[in-house]
């Protein structure tokens, strides 16, 4: 439908306590069981990226595991 979509799932230790929404927000870590690495950007900046490729981007939680579905329109396309 011009859009070429992809999918990323990830699995924490832990259950995540936070909306889908704070995911995406800068310095939040999803994951408390980590105490040494990361700094919460990750997601943060992967939404700026998509945003400004006039792409979409969407995060879903359900216990311990969230998916991010990111789209972006295809060259071709007259979205």
């Amino acid at each position: 439908d011009g859009w070429a979509v992809f999918n990323l799932k990830n699995i924490s230790e832990q259950r995540l306590n936070i909306s889908a929404d704070e995911l995406t927000e800068r310095f939040i870590r999803g994951d408390i069981s980590r105490s040494t690495e990361g700094s919460g950007l990750g997601l943060s900046i992967a939404q700026e990226f998509v945003l400004r490729m006039k792409g979409e981007i969407h995060a879903e939680l359900s216990g311990n595991e969230f998916w991010v579905k990111v789209s972006f329109p295809q060259k071709n396309s007259n979205l």
